[in-house]
């Protein structure tokens, strides 16, 4: 039953990283004041002449991108940096550019010394880096990051989960099995909850 559970969390990780290989995201580090935080989620929200990207340790809701930072890094709920890319340069401008973290109570004003390097920035896509040179001092915080980011431009399509059928039955049984299949597939996670134990659903999550 152990080997069959990990079994099944192997499968579930496959699929939601396959999922996630296509999505927004983020890899690297915030540092303010010491503490260091891992950044997974990429946000880009995107204006007449300049886009607003934001990266954070934690999912956010599409109506919190990007003015809703601030209450949710005060009641620690979110940690992150936003910055403005312009579109006819490529390159930081001014705008919306400062730091979350409830250390800071909720927003540190400034990205400091931070430089953007794009690898990539089309009409469909913007891949790239921005870090600091150094540790940067800010009133009586100090700060620092290094973080790579991908951001599909547009709304992003959720993909429509499988039909599954099982053959030769409707029971209850098989009808379960159909409704986790199709969650595992998707990548829905809050649907695959019901369905996981909680030791394996650990490993997932």
């Amino acid at each position: 039953m152990i080997r069959l559970g990990f079994f099944v969390a192997a499968l579930v990780l496959l699929a939601l990283s396959l999922q996630a290989a296509t999505e927004n995201s983020a890899s690297g580090t915030l540092t303010v004041n010491g503490s260091s935080t891992e950044l997974k989620h990429a946000y880009v929200d995107e204006g007449a002449s300049d886009l607003i990207v934001v990266l954070t340790d934690k999912t956010v809701a599409q109506d919190d991108i990007p003015f809703g930072l601030n209450n949710l890094a005060a009641a620690d709920k979110v940690r992150g940096i936003v910055f403005t890319i312009s579109k006819e340069t490529k390159e930081l401008t001014p705008g919306l550019n400062a730091i979350y973290h409830p250390i800071c109570e909720d927003q540190l004003g400034t990205i400091g010394n931070g430089v953007l390097t794009l690898s990539k920035f089309d009409n469909n896509e913007i891949t790239g880096k921005i870090s600091t040179p150094n540790e940067n001092t800010f009133s009586k915080y100090t700060f620092s990051y290094d973080i790579s980011f991908a951001v599909k431009m547009g709304e992003p399509k959720k993909a429509e989960p499988p039909s599954v059928e099982i053959q030769g039955a409707n029971d209850p049984a098989s009808k379960a099995y159909a409704a986790y299949y199709r969650a595992l597939m998707s990548g829905d996670k809050n649907e695959l909850r019901k369905y996981l134990s909680s030791e394996v659903f650990k490993e997932v999550d």
